[in-house]
This record gives structure tokens, sequence and C-alpha cells, in this order.
């Protein structure tokens, strides 16, 4: 966020967009719910599929697959939960789990004494009676709280379309980057990136979008 502060970008918070006006195969423009229109020669949706496609013409959804595939994927139901600990991060660590409850868990430090923040997810079949235990033993098999340290905050949140399914017949819906609309690209981990739908999926799509804007000679977004 600060970089794109730096190189001059309006961020706009609370003005969500309600609909994506259009001129045969190209974007015009995006509608804001307060009625402004936001107006650039390239867009990037990175946004989940199931807020994308309420903004989608109806004339694209009928018109081409790649739109009606995504309306085909479905998300999962999870539980996330955010735990903060006395631990010491010295780098931000995204990792993979290959058993548990937790298919994964992202780290960060803090801004101020550079304490463990942490975010694991856990889908609805795999729920755990003890959860803050559970966190407490995994993130101790990871190094990440050691005997003398202890969580500080633990919170947790359901959201009901959270992790991409993966169900078979997924893969072929997830859409490349580039849509079928000229000026319109895709960004996000649920899109076609060759990762499973985490993080290192999510930063493939941003820098694919950004390769195929300085493809074509133009920066502005």
């Amino acid at each position: 966020i600060n970089s794109l502060i730096k190189s001059g970008a309006i961020l706009m918070s609370h003005a969500p967009a309600v609909r994506f006006e259009f001129d045969d195969n190209r974007m015009t423009g995006v509608r804001l719910r307060d009625g402004n229109i936001l107006h650039a020669h390239w867009y990037v949706s990175a946004i989940p599929p199931t807020q994308l496609t309420p903004l989608l013409p109806e004339r694209w959804l009928t018109r081409y697959a790649y739109f009606q595939h995504i309306v085909d994927l479905n998300n999962l139901p999870c539980t996330q939960i955010h735990v903060q600990s006395t631990a010491i991060l010295p780098t931000p660590r995204h990792i993979l789990l290959n058993s548990g409850p937790f298919p994964w868990i992202t780290c960060m430090p803090s801004s101020g004494d550079r304490h463990v923040i942490a975010r694991l997810a856990t889908l609805h079949d795999r729920a755990v009676a003890d959860a803050e235990q559970q966190v407490s033993s995994v993130l101790r098999s990871l190094n990440l709280l050691g005997t003398e340290n202890r969580l500080t905050s633990f919170s947790q949140q359901e959201t009901k379309s959270a992790i991409l399914s993966l169900a078979p017949g997924a893969k072929v819906r997830r859409p490349i980057q580039q849509s079928p609309v000229s000026n319109l690209l895709l960004a996000g981990a649920w899109t076609d990136t060759g990762w499973p739908a985490n993080l290192e999926s999510a930063i493939v799509s941003g820098e694919r979008c950004a390769e195929i804007i300085m493809e074509h000679g133009s920066a502005r977004v």
C-alpha cells in the first residue's frame, strides 16, 4: 500500500463498485455506489469470484465461456484464526502444512516489537475442539512459540466463502489473467497460476497482470 501511495495512486475506501461500464469489447469505467465512475486504460480486478460476477454485464456472461466458468467455481466456508504471541519474528513467513487441521499459516512481525502476528485457516470439515490449544501446538512445532512465550491474543471469524474448492473440474474453470475483454485483467489466488489457491498464487497472478500491462506500453490503471 505504501508503494502505491508513493507512486501517486489514490486509495478509496468505503466506495464499493456496483457495475462495470463497457463499450463492445472494452471496459470504459467502474461505477461506484455513490454514482461516480472511475476511468482508466486498464482495469485489474482483484476480488473473489463471488464478488466479481455480479459486476459483469449480462452480455459478457452469456457470450464468453471464460466468465461462465467463473460462475461455476465454488468457495468453501472456513474459520479464520488471528493470533499474536510474544515470540520474535525477523521476517514474514508463509508456511504450507502437509497434515493437521490448518492447511497454511501466514506470519508477519509486528511493526514495533516484531512479535509474531499469525493468520491460520481451517475448513469446517476439519474443525477442532480446542482451536487455541491446537494453534499453540502448531506454532511451537514451527519454533514460532517457545516454551517461554505465550499467545497474547486469539480470535476466530467464520467466513462463508474463503477458500477455493479444488474439487474435480475446478482446474479448468480457473481463469487466466487476461480476460476476453481487452483491457480487463483478473488477479487473485483463485485464478489460473499453476499454484493452489494460496498466497504464492495471488503473487504470481499480480505479477502476470503487471507484465501484460507493461507489454502493451501503458502503466496507467
